[in-house]
């Protein structure tokens, strides 16, 4: 463990030396550089004023795969310094670290509260055409946390929407620890496009839908989440991205920053609404990186009824276009309302995505 400098500017107390393979078994927290538990304990007392960062940089804890970073960070705050080593006249002299009256409130309420689940919710957009699968998928796995740490049994409540608001599929499933999922969603909402049409399956689809998909997840008792927050995944003959899911709160509205480049890429928002009121969104494009360029009047208003979708695709080409044309540009938009808005950066052909949040 390579060893730095602490808040202070002091040289931090070295870690313990790493176990031999025959020592009493560790909880081990970052295996890349041999830290357990035990090792943060000791490092920790002896330097209690330590940041995360700074025990990051001097231990080397969490910086060569990273996956047991969310680890690290649990413990680093979790672990009891109730010892710090001070010079004295004598040599060292251990004194009890005082622990912040906040702190001490808040255990006491631990202390006295029941352990109980929460609801968890993440919305996603879903898109559908010939050509694109999308995907959910979640896993309940603990990371490195192992006995009372192992995540507990997990219950999902699925509801995925159409455009328009309307229910197309629900499920109910338990993941126990160490189960996943994965269900392919735009085939669900390509059928029911279809069904609506009155067609079959050579019914011929727009270029690409939208609709959403709402997730609830709750614990089946206490205890950690580990793995469990959802993903989704959009699959093309070309290519896949994934993106993390979110809750949704009263949102007034959002940015993003993008190069105008018609011939390399197209630009789409998607606003997904969580409510059970219609929203209505306002667009504002191009907009200068410095407030310039039509930022006063809408490109576009978006109208998304209760828990439906839309998807437009940015088209800055109206009127003269020379000003961005290569350049970054701004997307505003501008509403109130209980909605989640995401980019997709895709090629002109629709084969590659790319997904995020906004």
């Amino acid at each position: 463990m390579a060893i730095g400098e602490n808040q202070t500017g002091s040289q931090p107390s070295a870690p313990p030396a790493r176990r031999s393979k025959g020592a009493a078994q560790d909880t081990m927290i970052c295996p890349c550089e041999e830290v357990t538990l035990s090792d943060m304990q000791a490092f920790l007392s002896a330097n209690p004023g330590m940041s995360y960062e700074s025990f990051i940089e001097s231990t080397g804890a969490g910086t060569r795969c990273t996956a047991c970073l969310l680890d690290l960070e649990y413990h680093f705050v979790d672990l009891n310094r109730g010892v710090s080593v001070t010079s004295g006249r004598g040599g060292p002299v251990r004194r009890r670290q005082s622990v912040p009256v906040k702190q001490r409130l808040y255990r006491a309420i631990d202390r006295l509260t029941p352990d109980l689940p929460i609801k968890l919710y993440d919305y996603f957009p879903v898109l559908y055409g010939p050509d694109l699968d999308q995907w959910f998928w979640d896993a309940n796995y603990s990371l490195l946390y192992e006995d009372q740490y192992v995540a507990p049994p997990f219950q999902l409540d699925l509801c995925l929407r159409d455009g328009e608001g309307r229910t197309v599929w629900r499920n109910r499933l338990v993941l126990e620890s160490g189960q996943g999922i994965r269900e392919c969603l735009s085939e669900r909402l390509r059928d029911a496009e279809i069904a609506r049409q009155g067609g079959s399956g050579g019914t011929m689809l727009a270029e690409i839908g939208v609709g959403s998909l709402k997730v609830l997840r709750r614990g089946r008792r206490a205890g950690f989440r580990g793995t469990t927050r959802p993903q989704t995944e959009i699959v093309t003959a070309a290519s896949a991205c994934a993106v993390h899911g979110q809750g949704a709160s009263v949102n007034l509205g959002g940015e993003f920053t993008c190069l105008y480049r018609p011939g390399e890429e197209r630009t789409f928002l998607s606003i997904m609404n969580a409510g059970s009121d219609p929203v209505t969104v306002d667009l504002h494009y191009p907009v200068g990186v410095h407030g310039e360029l039509g930022a006063d009047v809408p490109a576009a208003t978006l109208t998304v009824p209760a828990h439906g979708a839309r998807l437009h695709e940015v088209r800055p080409t109206g009127g003269d276009t020379s000003p961005v044309a290569g350049l970054p540009y701004k997307i505003l938009w501008r509403g109130r309302g209980q909605y989640k808005a995401h980019i997709f950066v895709a090629t002109p052909s629709l084969d590659r995505f790319s997904i995020d949040h906004v």
